[in-house]
């Protein structure tokens, strides 16, 4: 009987180290194909990834992605140094510079683009403004430098002292849907409101973040102080005003000084981003 007892007893330890012995194993096979799976896709682990037409520059590397199209007029110049690109205007209003990303934003889509920017160095005798961020929309034409006193085409943030020794901040566009934010009223109007009503006081010489929010139905702009800090949001206005949109024009992400025979600064830029929602 009792070697019966004994035989079993055996027979359950054996089968139980047996057991064991099997799970250890199944556990480190699982632990080696994970660790291989997590090495294999580390990258893809540790960022997620870009959906199509995503675009994030911090120049921080020192050099600027190819996607980014630089267009400089005169003696306007451009380098990059620790992590900012910086737009030298020279002093004369007869130098420009346009940058854009060169890949037309999908309004299918929602996305936000970004830039955070600061200005300074202005030519007196050539009038204080910018355009920091603008959203370019002339059919199938790219941003480009322009003569005279035309603003560019599409939605624009603009910086500029009217009058007084004050920088202010603008929200306008130059399409046939014509709107400007009125920051008296908060709302969009039709016409253009008076300066005061307009313009928005704003360090202009020191980093902010201008943002740009679009669904496919709407857009609205958001300000951000140089430490994130949210300073102001527009109201939504609808793509459907402007028919150019509807015809089918290309939209490019851009900024710049943009004009020939007017206005002169210099510009820096600490990063541009086109984030589409995930």
């Amino acid at each position: 009987m009792n070697e019966q007892i004994s035989s079993s007893t055996g027979s359950d330890s054996s089968l139980r180290l047996a057991v064991v012995s099997t799970t250890i194993i199944l556990v480190m096979f699982g632990l080696i194909i994970a660790a291989y799976f997590l090495y294999r896709h580390r990258g893809k682990l540790l960022n997620p990834g870009k959906k199509k037409g995503d675009f994030l520059e911090t120049f921080d590397d020192g050099t600027i992605d190819p996607k980014l199209v630089i267009v400089e007029n005169g003696a306007a110049s451009h380098s990059v140094n620790g992590g900012e690109l910086f737009f030298d205007q020279t002093t004369s209003v007869s130098d420009a510079h346009v940058w854009y990303y060169d890949v037309p934003l999908d309004l299918s889509r929602p996305f936000v683009a970004r830039v955070r920017t600061k200005t300074d160095n202005y030519v007196v005798s050539g009038g204080i403004a910018c355009n920091p961020l603008v959203l370019y929309i002339n059919g199938t034409q790219k941003p480009r430098i322009l003569g005279g006193s035309t603003l560019e085409e599409g939605f624009i943030i603009t910086y500029m002292e009217p009058s007084g020794g004050r920088t202010y901040v603008v929200f306008m566009d130059n399409l046939d849907g014509h709107c400007w934010w009125n920051f008296t009223t908060d709302a969009w109007a039709s016409s253009e409101p008076p300066a005061n009503e307009m313009c928005r006081p704003m360090d202009v010489k020191s980093y902010a973040t201008l943002e740009f929010w679009s669904t496919p139905k709407s857009f609205y702009f958001r300000l951000l102080d140089k430490n994130g800090k949210l300073l102001y949001k527009t109201a939504p206005k609808v793509w459907s005003d402007f028919s150019q949109l509807l015809r089918g024009a290309d939209v490019y992400l851009s900024g710049g000084e943009w004009l020939s025979s007017w206005l002169s600064n210099d510009e820096w830029i600490d990063y541009i981003q086109v984030k589409y929602e995930r």
